[in-house]
């Protein structure tokens, strides 16, 4: 029996098959009626031989009988080949040629409900035929959407009248039955081959991030309540040597005042949460009696989990400290913490940690600030050997003079080479929220300091506040470096008015940035950008994405194609009220942070951000697959 992937298809007598619509004719005649009377010429019977035995050629009198037989079959209401087509009327509708675009000089249309497969009725050449897999024991299996699926019985088939489009040149005049034939079947191949270029044309013309993102998993991280808690400064990070084993770390403001811990094995469905001891008095160290948070997380290469957490005391001498832990199970337990650096009173505040992972080298790189009064400076620890013991500090950007007067909100990524870049915000008046440029500098093997400092851009600052909200808004830059070590920076700027995020590009080493775009040139504001570059360059962001008209936000997830100038979004959660909501800042403000977490690899993508959970604040995670 040929096979439903055949190319051949059975083209017979509908008399045989299927029963068409023999009430409200447009043309106000039998349905079958009318097909006999446009096919009286000749037909070819071109059934599989295993069927018929050989093709034969007849009259239009054998035509005129086998609609004959079909006008009993269907008063019988018998069914032919296919227990999925019923012989049951359904009066026939236009359908517009688009809808049907490759029937040709098919009058009629039949599809099968159940597998969806078109069966064709009509005039093709001269022949009359219906086009339908070859099966005459059914249920068949029919490859639909690249899956197979099974026409179960007793399922009816809508059939469609489709005029013949004015546009269609029928069959060459005084041509024989013959040539009429191979005439049709010359126009069929061809007509496929034009169908393949126009797909192939397609699919060259489509720039390669116009498609969307598939939301994978998406899970309410904390979701512990009650209505005086809250969470909120983010971060995520993906296992390289399990991609469904993923951590997280976030300001938690329960009972513990610390990092809270979250990881999950399930590729983000579901999650486990705890907070970090060691850190504040709940833990055990009743120095930093403030509380604990500015978390951030990241994987090594070998599967192994580190983790920074910073601490800040409320009595005494007002102490900072930065801590380090590190996890061999994937999150579920950690190592107990080890302090990093210290600051024995408010003039040497310890702040702002951000730790990120240099994937080439499997190195943990530690960012931070020190605040002395309104002055601060940012400094970096390296570890090679597996988050254990760093190095360091070394200054970043040691070199920039041009009245600087704070280098805070830095970030840290490696590069192929072994070099490590530094982005940093350049504030000229603390009083005015945010940074005023931003700097790349860079620390190469052997050096101590982070050097060759270049100013990427001036910005304009986005105010403290944002038009209908009242948290405070962030738009500090993220580095990373691609495999062929292009330089990539990612900052947000208020230059024309709202908060744009804007992508620049080094394919000299940091030497320059000459490429430079508006990724979101719209009238929203996009506060708290951050980047990840996957292997094979694709730059993954996640940002929220605000509306001063409603005062609410979208998290985003955020695609460019490697070398790409244009960014794709696609939708994780809609309509983030950052008022509504516990913890509460100073002067009992609405807080929601400072930064949002994404991580990915060419496979997958983890982003993390808070929203508004059942009593308060929470932290929240999806997995897409780009």
């Amino acid at each position: 029996m040929p096979s439903p992937r055949d190319d051949r298809m059975v083209r017979t007598l509908v008399a045989d098959n299927y029963v068409i619509p023999t009430e409200g004719h447009p043309d106000g005649e039998h349905a079958e009626d009318h097909m006999l009377r446009t096919t009286r010429k000749s037909w070819v019977d071109t059934r599989p031989r295993e069927m018929t035995g050989p093709p034969r050629r007849t009259s239009w009198r054998a035509s005129a009988a086998a609609g004959a037989l079909h006008r009993v079959a269907a008063r019988r209401r018998l069914s032919g080949w296919c227990p999925a087509v019923q012989p049951r009327a359904y009066g026939p509708r236009e359908l517009p040629p688009a809808a049907y675009p490759t029937l040709g000089k098919h009058r009629y249309v039949a599809q099968c409900r159940a597998c969806t497969s078109t069966v064709r009725i009509g005039e093709r050449g001269s022949p009359l035929y219906v086009d339908h897999p070859p099966q005459i024991n059914h249920p068949p299996r029919i490859k639909h959407h690249g899956r197979r699926v099974a026409c179960p019985p007793g399922v009816p088939v809508r059939r469609y009248r489709r005029r013949k489009p004015s546009h269609i040149v029928g069959p060459t005049p005084g041509l024989s039955p013959q040539d009429r034939f191979k005439e049709g079947r010359v126009l069929k191949r061809l007509g496929l081959v034009f169908v393949l270029l126009c797909a192939v044309v397609a699919v060259v013309a489509r720039p390669a991030n116009a498609g969307q993102a598939s939301v994978l998993t998406l899970a309410n991280i904390s979701n512990d309540g009650p209505a005086d808690n809250g969470d909120n400064e983010v971060d995520i990070a993906i296992n390289p040597t399990n991609p469904q084993n993923l951590i997280a770390a976030w300001n938690d403001y329960g009972g513990g005042n610390s990092c809270g811990l979250g990881y999950s094995t399930n590729g983000g469905r579901t999650w486990r949460t705890s907070w970090l001891r060691g850190v504040t008095p709940a833990g055990g160290n009743p120095t930093f009696d403030y509380g604990a948070g500015d978390p951030s997380v990241g994987f090594l290469n070998d599967g192994t989990a580190v983790l920074s957490c910073a601490a800040w005391g409320a009595s005494r001498s007002q102490p900072s400290a930065i801590f380090s832990s590190r996890s061999t199970d994937g999150g579920r337990t950690w190592e107990p913490v080890q302090q990093l650096t210290f600051g024995q009173s408010l003039g040497h505040l310890q702040d702002h940690n951000m730790l990120t992972i240099d994937r080439y080298h499997s190195r943990a790189l530690v960012a931070y600030s020190v605040w002395n009064g309104y002055r601060a400076t940012s400094w970096a620890l390296i570890s090679a050997d597996g988050g254990r013991t760093y190095q360091g500090p070394y200054e970043i950007a040691s070199d920039y003079r041009a009245n600087a007067v704070d280098r805070f909100d830095v970030s840290l990524a490696g590069a192929p080479d072994g070099t490590i870049y530094a982005t940093s915000g350049i504030w000229q008046d603390v009083n005015e929220w945010n940074e005023q440029a931003v700097v790349v500098s860079q620390l190469r093997p052997g050096e101590t300091k982070f050097t060759r400092s270049v100013k990427v851009r001036d910005l304009v600052p986005a105010p403290y506040t944002l038009p209908g909200e009242s948290w405070r808004t962030s738009m500090q830059a993220s580095v990373g470096v691609e495999a062929d070590g292009t330089v990539d920076l990612l900052t947000g700027d208020f230059v024309t008015g709202n908060l744009d995020m804007y992508l620049a590009r080094s394919t000299d080493h940091a030497a320059s940035f000459p490429s430079q775009v508006n990724l979101t040139s719209d009238s929203n504001d996009q506060v708290m950008p951050w980047m990840s570059i996957a292997p094979s360059g694709r730059i993954d962001t996640v940002f929220y994405d605000y509306n001063r008209s409603t005062g609410l936000m979208d998290t985003i997830y955020g695609q460019v194609a490697p070398k790409g100038a244009t960014m794709s979004r696609t939708l994780v959660q809609a309509r983030i009220d950052g008022d509504a909501q516990p913890p509460r800042g100073p002067d009992h403000n609405p807080f929601m942070g400072d930064y949002i977490g994404i991580d990915s690899t060419d496979a997958v993508v983890a982003v993390s951000w808070t929203g508004n959970g059942p009593a308060s604040q929470d932290v929240y995670a999806a997995t897409l697959q780009p």
